[in-house]
């Protein structure tokens, strides 16, 4: 067991100790008040003695004419009227002081002393790199679509090598076309008929005049072939000049 002990004779003088800061703060105050003091001069006043004093009459006219004389400002600088020669006035004149100044340049003066730097451009001299001319290219014409006709699973062994293209169409949408078309044996297009699309009616007339016109792979022993036509928008490339 651990034991406390209490120190209960130490009182706390921390009051007293704040109290007498606080009178050492206020005479250290005062001190500062009595050396540091604002002093004024003492202006010394000089007493006049009136050595004889007159009293003007306003009715008077020649003490009235005084007291006019003594309030008007610039007695100084006019004569008064009553003056018996005539003095000419001459009035203060204001000249400013750029009156009869004239501008002009100054002479420049060349320095001597200063190395004259070498010009290294002037107005006819090129700050671009010379670039070679262009070769010009041959004109080429633009490929022109063509619509290419995909024969499904029954006709792709009556398609031609070289392909089926038509020309002249305006399909919008030949991914979704399907043409359900019959073959003869010689190659001919006897049957056509859509089966899907969103192609106007008058296309699908010009459409079928085209598939009429087409040539497939003659088969003499093959009966009447039936099959789904599909199409695909392809870029032919231009024809070489030979």
């Amino acid at each position: 067991m651990s034991t406390l002990l209490f120190a209960w004779k130490v009182r706390d003088r921390s009051l007293l100790r704040l109290i007498g800061a606080f009178l050492l703060l206020s005479l250290f105050l005062g001190g500062l008040f009595l050396v540091f003091r604002i002093t004024y001069p003492v202006m010394q006043q000089a007493d006049a003695t009136a050595q004889r004093l007159i009293v003007l009459d306003p009715a008077d006219p020649a003490a009235l004419a005084l007291i006019h004389r003594a309030q008007d400002k610039s007695f100084g600088l006019m004569p008064s009227e009553t003056s018996a020669e005539a003095i000419p006035v001459t009035l203060p004149g204001f000249v400013p002081s750029y009156q009869g100044a004239r501008l002009k340049l100054l002479p420049m003066s060349a320095d001597e002393d200063a190395p004259r730097q070498p010009q290294l451009l002037t107005h006819a001299t090129s700050v671009l790199p010379a670039v070679p001319r262009r070769a010009t290219l041959p004109p080429q014409t633009r490929a022109e679509p063509v619509l290419s006709v995909l024969a499904g699973p029954e006709l792709s062994q009556r398609v031609p090598k070289s392909g089926l293209s038509l020309r002249g169409l305006d399909i919008r949408d030949p991914a979704s076309l399907q043409i359900r078309v019959a073959i003869d044996d010689g190659g001919r297009v006897v049957h056509v008929m859509p089966m899907l699309g969103n192609e106007l009616p008058a296309t699908l007339a010009r459409l079928k005049t085209s598939l009429a016109s087409l040539r497939f792979t003659a088969a003499p022993k093959a009966e009447r072939t039936y099959g789904t036509l599909g199409f695909r928008w392809e870029k032919q490339p231009p024809a070489r000049p030979e």
